[in-house]
Protein backbone atom coordinates (compact mmCIF):
# COMPACT_ATOMS: atom_id res chain seq x y z
CA UNK A 1 0.00 0.00 0.00
CA UNK A 2 1.35 3.40 -0.88
CA UNK A 3 2.60 5.43 2.38
CA UNK A 4 0.28 8.33 1.95
CA UNK A 5 -2.79 6.03 2.07
CA UNK A 6 -1.48 4.45 5.22
CA UNK A 7 -1.39 8.46 6.59
CA UNK A 8 -4.34 10.00 5.46
CA UNK A 9 -5.96 6.21 7.32
CA UNK A 10 -3.94 6.68 10.44
CA UNK A 11 -5.09 10.22 10.99
CA UNK A 12 -8.81 9.57 10.14
CA UNK A 13 -9.17 6.37 12.36
CA UNK A 14 -7.09 9.00 14.83
CA UNK A 15 -10.04 11.66 14.15
CA UNK A 16 -13.16 9.29 14.74
CA UNK A 17 -11.15 7.67 18.14
CA UNK A 18 -11.83 11.32 19.37
CA UNK A 19 -15.34 11.14 17.73
CA UNK A 20 -16.59 7.75 19.31
CA UNK A 21 -14.97 9.03 22.49
CA UNK A 22 -16.58 12.23 22.62
CA UNK A 23 -20.55 10.50 21.24
CA UNK A 24 -19.65 8.13 24.48
CA UNK A 25 -19.21 10.87 26.96
CA UNK A 26 -21.99 12.92 25.82
CA UNK A 27 -24.31 9.47 25.97
CA UNK A 28 -23.23 9.16 30.54
CA UNK A 29 -23.61 12.49 30.86
CA UNK A 30 -27.46 12.25 28.88
CA UNK A 31 -28.02 9.22 31.08
CA UNK A 32 -28.57 6.87 27.82
CA UNK A 33 -29.26 3.14 28.48
CA UNK A 34 -25.83 1.14 30.01
CA UNK A 35 -26.20 -1.14 26.71
CA UNK A 36 -26.07 1.89 24.28
CA UNK A 37 -22.95 3.31 26.35
CA UNK A 38 -21.28 -0.36 26.18
CA UNK A 39 -21.88 -0.74 22.70
CA UNK A 40 -20.63 2.66 21.76
CA UNK A 41 -17.57 2.14 24.22
CA UNK A 42 -16.77 -1.02 22.82
CA UNK A 43 -16.94 0.97 19.03
CA UNK A 44 -14.17 3.38 20.59
CA UNK A 45 -12.22 0.49 21.96
CA UNK A 46 -12.41 -1.49 18.80
CA UNK A 47 -11.29 2.08 16.82
CA UNK A 48 -8.11 2.81 19.08
CA UNK A 49 -7.29 -0.92 18.24
CA UNK A 50 -7.61 -0.45 14.31
CA UNK A 51 -5.44 3.00 15.05
CA UNK A 52 -2.87 1.19 16.52
CA UNK A 53 -2.98 -1.77 13.69
CA UNK A 54 -2.53 0.73 10.94
CA UNK A 55 0.39 2.91 12.51
CA UNK A 56 2.53 -0.22 13.68
CA UNK A 57 0.82 -3.02 11.21
CA UNK A 58 0.65 -1.71 7.44
CA UNK A 59 0.29 -5.40 6.08
CA UNK A 60 -3.08 -5.74 8.45
CA UNK A 61 -4.59 -2.67 6.70
CA UNK A 62 -7.20 -4.71 4.87
CA UNK A 63 -8.28 -6.07 7.98
CA UNK A 64 -8.48 -3.05 9.77
CA UNK A 65 -10.77 -0.96 7.69
CA UNK A 66 -13.06 -4.01 7.64
CA UNK A 67 -13.56 -4.54 11.67
CA UNK A 68 -13.43 -0.62 11.71
CA UNK A 69 -16.27 -0.64 9.15
CA UNK A 70 -18.61 -3.35 10.65
CA UNK A 71 -17.49 -2.43 14.46
CA UNK A 72 -17.85 1.23 14.64
CA UNK A 73 -21.18 1.29 12.05
CA UNK A 74 -22.96 -1.42 14.04
CA UNK A 75 -22.45 0.25 16.98
CA UNK A 76 -23.90 3.80 15.79
CA UNK A 77 -26.39 2.54 14.32
CA UNK A 78 -27.99 1.12 17.45
CA UNK A 79 -27.28 3.69 19.41
CA UNK A 80 -27.67 7.12 17.51
CA UNK A 81 -31.21 6.47 16.05
CA UNK A 82 -30.81 3.79 13.25
CA UNK A 83 -32.80 5.17 9.60
CA UNK A 84 -34.08 7.89 11.83
CA UNK A 85 -30.67 9.24 12.48
CA UNK A 86 -27.66 10.31 10.80
CA UNK A 87 -26.70 7.04 10.25
CA UNK A 88 -26.01 7.90 6.06
CA UNK A 89 -23.76 10.28 6.94
CA UNK A 90 -21.72 7.81 8.84
CA UNK A 91 -21.62 5.36 5.74
CA UNK A 92 -19.99 7.90 3.42
CA UNK A 93 -16.70 7.27 5.40
CA UNK A 94 -16.51 3.78 4.66
CA UNK A 95 -17.49 4.38 0.82
CA UNK A 96 -14.76 7.26 0.96
CA UNK A 97 -11.96 4.98 2.16
CA UNK A 98 -13.19 1.91 -0.63
CA UNK A 99 -13.12 4.12 -3.21
CA UNK A 100 -9.18 6.17 -2.33
CA UNK A 101 -7.62 3.25 -0.62
CA UNK A 102 -8.81 0.05 -2.96
CA UNK A 103 -8.46 -0.46 -6.49
CA UNK A 104 -10.13 -2.87 -8.96
CA UNK A 105 -12.09 -5.97 -7.63
CA UNK A 106 -11.07 -5.08 -4.07
CA UNK A 107 -13.22 -1.50 -4.65
CA UNK A 108 -16.11 -3.55 -5.89
CA UNK A 109 -15.98 -5.92 -3.22
CA UNK A 110 -15.86 -3.53 -0.27
CA UNK A 111 -19.11 -1.20 -2.03
CA UNK A 112 -20.58 -4.54 -2.17
CA UNK A 113 -19.92 -5.27 1.68
CA UNK A 114 -20.53 -1.77 2.93
CA UNK A 115 -24.23 -2.14 0.80
CA UNK A 116 -24.51 -5.66 2.71
CA UNK A 117 -24.38 -4.26 6.04
CA UNK A 118 -26.34 -1.79 5.42
CA UNK A 119 -29.41 -3.88 4.50
CA UNK A 120 -28.85 -6.39 7.06
CA UNK A 121 -28.89 -3.41 9.74
CA UNK A 122 -32.16 -1.78 7.65
CA UNK A 123 -33.61 -5.43 8.26
CA UNK A 124 -32.66 -5.67 11.90
CA UNK A 125 -34.01 -2.50 12.91
CA UNK A 126 -37.44 -3.34 10.92
CA UNK A 127 -38.28 -6.54 12.82
CA UNK A 128 -36.77 -5.06 16.23
CA UNK A 129 -37.69 -1.83 16.40
CA UNK A 130 -36.69 -2.05 20.50
CA UNK A 131 -32.99 -2.21 19.52
CA UNK A 132 -32.38 0.71 18.22
CA UNK A 133 -32.52 4.10 20.17
CA UNK A 134 -35.25 6.68 19.36
CA UNK A 135 -34.13 10.58 20.33
CA UNK A 136 -36.36 12.28 23.08
CA UNK A 137 -37.23 14.89 20.89
CA UNK A 138 -37.55 16.45 17.96
CA UNK A 139 -34.61 19.13 18.97
CA UNK A 140 -32.15 16.07 19.98
CA UNK A 141 -32.56 14.62 16.45
CA UNK A 142 -32.29 17.87 14.89
CA UNK A 143 -28.97 18.25 16.96
CA UNK A 144 -27.08 14.75 16.29
CA UNK A 145 -28.09 15.11 12.61
CA UNK A 146 -26.77 18.99 12.08
CA UNK A 147 -23.82 17.93 14.44
CA UNK A 148 -23.00 14.65 12.05
CA UNK A 149 -23.46 16.21 8.68
CA UNK A 150 -20.69 19.11 9.91
CA UNK A 151 -18.55 16.41 10.95
CA UNK A 152 -18.85 13.98 8.00
CA UNK A 153 -18.73 17.13 5.96
CA UNK A 154 -15.22 18.18 7.06
CA UNK A 155 -14.61 14.40 6.52
CA UNK A 156 -15.58 14.73 2.76
CA UNK A 157 -13.73 18.27 2.51
CA UNK A 158 -10.28 16.45 3.79
CA UNK A 159 -11.03 13.26 2.26
CA UNK A 160 -10.97 15.69 -1.56
CA UNK A 161 -8.04 17.50 -0.63
CA UNK A 162 -5.97 14.61 -0.35
CA UNK A 163 -7.28 13.14 -3.17
CA UNK A 164 -6.64 16.26 -5.23
CA UNK A 165 -3.31 16.65 -3.68
CA UNK A 166 -2.03 13.12 -4.66
CA UNK A 167 -3.34 13.48 -8.33
CA UNK A 168 -2.05 16.79 -8.98
CA UNK A 169 1.59 15.31 -7.42
CA UNK A 170 0.77 12.30 -9.48
CA UNK A 171 0.60 14.63 -12.49
CA UNK A 172 3.77 16.84 -11.80
CA UNK A 173 5.53 13.63 -11.32
CA UNK A 174 4.48 12.34 -15.04
CA UNK A 175 5.47 15.70 -16.25
CA UNK A 176 8.65 15.12 -14.66
CA UNK A 177 9.37 11.86 -15.91
CA UNK A 178 8.31 13.12 -19.64
CA UNK A 179 10.85 15.81 -19.50
CA UNK A 180 13.43 13.29 -18.60
CA UNK A 181 12.76 11.03 -21.39
CA UNK A 182 12.54 14.14 -23.85
CA UNK A 183 15.88 15.37 -22.37
CA UNK A 184 17.09 11.83 -22.58
CA UNK A 185 16.18 11.32 -26.53
CA UNK A 186 18.12 14.86 -27.28
CA UNK A 187 20.96 13.69 -25.23
CA UNK A 188 24.28 11.72 -26.61
CA UNK A 189 24.41 8.54 -24.29
CA UNK A 190 28.41 8.62 -24.58
CA UNK A 191 29.41 12.14 -23.98
CA UNK A 192 26.33 13.65 -22.19
CA UNK A 193 25.99 15.93 -24.56
CA UNK A 194 23.11 17.03 -27.14
CA UNK A 195 22.90 14.50 -29.79
CA UNK A 196 23.27 15.59 -33.77
CA UNK A 197 19.77 16.73 -34.13
CA UNK A 198 19.12 18.38 -30.72
CA UNK A 199 21.98 20.89 -31.42
CA UNK A 200 21.53 21.66 -34.52
CA UNK A 201 17.73 22.66 -33.20
CA UNK A 202 19.15 25.01 -30.50
CA UNK A 203 21.16 26.46 -32.63
CA UNK A 204 18.39 27.34 -34.41
CA UNK A 205 16.58 28.42 -31.49
CA UNK A 206 19.29 30.82 -30.74
CA UNK A 207 20.01 32.30 -34.29
CA UNK A 208 16.21 33.30 -33.65
CA UNK A 209 16.92 35.22 -31.04
CA UNK A 210 19.78 37.16 -32.51
CA UNK A 211 17.41 37.84 -35.23
CA UNK A 212 14.83 39.53 -33.16
CA UNK A 213 17.19 41.14 -30.51
CA UNK A 214 20.39 41.57 -32.13
CA UNK A 215 22.61 40.03 -29.56
CA UNK A 216 26.50 38.43 -30.26
CA UNK A 217 26.77 34.70 -30.90
CA UNK A 218 29.58 32.52 -31.65
CA UNK A 219 29.45 29.08 -32.88
CA UNK A 220 32.93 26.41 -32.27
CA UNK A 221 33.29 23.23 -34.00
CA UNK A 222 36.34 21.24 -33.33
CA UNK A 223 37.38 17.51 -33.66
CA UNK A 224 39.77 15.07 -31.81
CA UNK A 225 43.27 15.21 -33.63
CA UNK A 226 44.20 12.11 -35.44
CA UNK A 227 41.06 10.48 -33.59
CA UNK A 228 40.86 7.40 -36.36
CA UNK A 229 43.80 6.00 -35.67
CA UNK A 230 43.20 6.15 -32.18
CA UNK A 231 40.38 4.00 -32.61
CA UNK A 232 42.39 1.50 -35.04
CA UNK A 233 45.37 1.22 -33.22
CA UNK A 234 44.08 1.29 -29.93
CA UNK A 235 40.59 0.16 -29.79
CA UNK A 236 37.05 1.78 -29.77
CA UNK A 237 37.13 1.42 -26.05
CA UNK A 238 39.71 3.83 -25.64
CA UNK A 239 38.64 5.94 -28.40
CA UNK A 240 34.78 6.00 -26.49
CA UNK A 241 36.87 6.76 -23.46
CA UNK A 242 37.94 9.94 -25.36
CA UNK A 243 34.85 11.45 -26.10
CA UNK A 244 34.11 10.71 -22.99
CA UNK A 245 36.67 12.82 -21.32
CA UNK A 246 36.30 15.60 -24.19
CA UNK A 247 32.41 15.45 -23.26
CA UNK A 248 33.18 16.11 -19.41
CA UNK A 249 36.21 18.63 -20.45
CA UNK A 250 33.46 20.67 -22.48
CA UNK A 251 30.54 20.99 -20.16
CA UNK A 252 33.44 21.63 -16.99
CA UNK A 253 34.69 24.95 -19.48
CA UNK A 254 31.91 26.87 -21.18
CA UNK A 255 28.83 28.73 -19.23
CA UNK A 256 25.45 27.89 -18.28
CA UNK A 257 23.95 29.64 -21.51
CA UNK A 258 26.13 27.70 -23.83
CA UNK A 259 25.04 24.77 -25.29
CA UNK A 260 27.72 21.96 -26.39
CA UNK A 261 26.86 19.29 -28.23
CA UNK A 262 28.33 15.80 -30.30
CA UNK A 263 27.84 16.95 -33.99
CA UNK A 264 28.76 13.41 -35.11
CA UNK A 265 32.02 10.78 -34.45
CA UNK A 266 34.55 12.84 -32.56
CA UNK A 267 33.52 16.52 -34.05
CA UNK A 268 31.80 18.91 -31.44
CA UNK A 269 29.40 22.29 -31.45
CA UNK A 270 29.21 24.66 -28.58
CA UNK A 271 26.36 27.04 -29.32
CA UNK A 272 27.72 30.42 -27.27
CA UNK A 273 25.20 33.02 -27.18
CA UNK A 274 25.81 36.42 -25.81
CA UNK A 275 29.17 35.63 -26.61
CA UNK A 276 31.41 37.61 -29.81
CA UNK A 277 34.29 35.89 -31.30
CA UNK A 278 37.17 36.78 -28.42
CA UNK A 279 34.75 35.46 -25.79
CA UNK A 280 34.58 32.09 -27.96
CA UNK A 281 38.33 32.08 -28.36
CA UNK A 282 38.97 32.07 -24.37
CA UNK A 283 36.26 29.04 -24.40
CA UNK A 284 38.12 27.05 -27.11
CA UNK A 285 41.44 27.64 -25.71
CA UNK A 286 40.45 26.76 -21.90
CA UNK A 287 39.08 23.10 -23.64
CA UNK A 288 42.36 22.69 -25.47
CA UNK A 289 44.53 23.60 -22.88
CA UNK A 290 42.45 21.31 -20.29
CA UNK A 291 42.50 18.33 -22.54
CA UNK A 292 46.53 18.72 -23.28
CA UNK A 293 46.63 18.45 -19.53
CA UNK A 294 44.84 15.35 -19.58
CA UNK A 295 45.83 11.76 -19.77
CA UNK A 296 43.47 8.68 -21.19
CA UNK A 297 44.13 4.96 -19.65
CA UNK A 298 45.73 3.24 -22.42
CA UNK A 299 46.41 6.43 -24.71
CA UNK A 300 50.03 7.13 -24.37
CA UNK A 301 49.57 11.01 -25.64
CA UNK A 302 48.09 13.82 -24.74
CA UNK A 303 44.29 14.76 -26.87
CA UNK A 304 44.39 17.78 -28.81
CA UNK A 305 41.73 19.58 -30.44
CA UNK A 306 41.96 21.50 -33.59
CA UNK A 307 38.44 23.67 -34.91
CA UNK A 308 37.18 26.72 -35.66
CA UNK A 309 35.39 29.46 -34.29
CA UNK A 310 32.00 32.10 -36.62
CA UNK A 311 30.24 34.73 -35.19
CA UNK A 312 26.72 34.61 -36.85
CA UNK A 313 26.46 38.23 -38.53
CA UNK A 314 23.07 37.19 -40.06
CA UNK A 315 23.45 33.77 -41.30
CA UNK A 316 21.50 30.55 -41.01
CA UNK A 317 22.36 27.86 -39.25
CA UNK A 318 23.15 25.71 -42.47
CA UNK A 319 25.70 28.69 -43.40
CA UNK A 320 27.30 28.76 -40.30
CA UNK A 321 27.93 25.33 -39.96
CA UNK A 322 29.14 25.02 -43.39
CA UNK A 323 31.55 27.67 -42.80
CA UNK A 324 32.82 26.44 -39.50
CA UNK A 325 33.38 23.30 -41.04
CA UNK A 326 35.92 24.69 -43.08
CA UNK A 327 37.80 26.42 -40.60
CA UNK A 328 37.68 22.90 -38.99
CA UNK A 329 39.71 21.77 -41.93
CA UNK A 330 41.88 24.33 -42.66
CA UNK A 331 43.25 23.87 -38.61
CA UNK A 332 43.57 20.32 -40.11
CA UNK A 333 46.21 21.87 -42.99
CA UNK A 334 47.39 24.42 -40.92
CA UNK A 335 49.70 21.19 -38.54
CA UNK A 336 46.27 20.39 -36.52
CA UNK A 337 46.02 21.50 -32.37
CA UNK A 338 44.78 25.23 -33.53
CA UNK A 339 41.42 26.82 -33.57
CA UNK A 340 40.85 29.00 -36.70
CA UNK A 341 38.56 31.97 -36.69
CA UNK A 342 36.38 33.49 -39.32
CA UNK A 343 37.30 37.05 -39.28
CA UNK A 344 34.13 39.42 -40.72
Amino acid sequence: MQRWKQDVFTKLTFLMLWFLAGITLLNVIQGKPFCHVLILSVATLLDAFMFFVAFFYERYFISAWLWLTIGVLVGLWFTTGGLQSAISYYFIIPFLFNLVFFEGRKRVLGFVGIVFVFLSLSIVEYHYPYLVYRYSSRFDRWLHVSSAALFYMIISAFFVSIVLREFVKEQIIVKLQNRRLEELSMKDSLTGLYNHDAIIEMLTKELEMVKRFGSPLSVLMFDVDDFKSINDELGHQVGDEVLKVVGSVVRESIRGADVPGRYGGDEFLVVLPQSNITGARLVADRIRNRLRSLRVSGLNRAITISGGIVGADGHTAEKLIRIVDNLLYRAKKQGKDRIEVELS
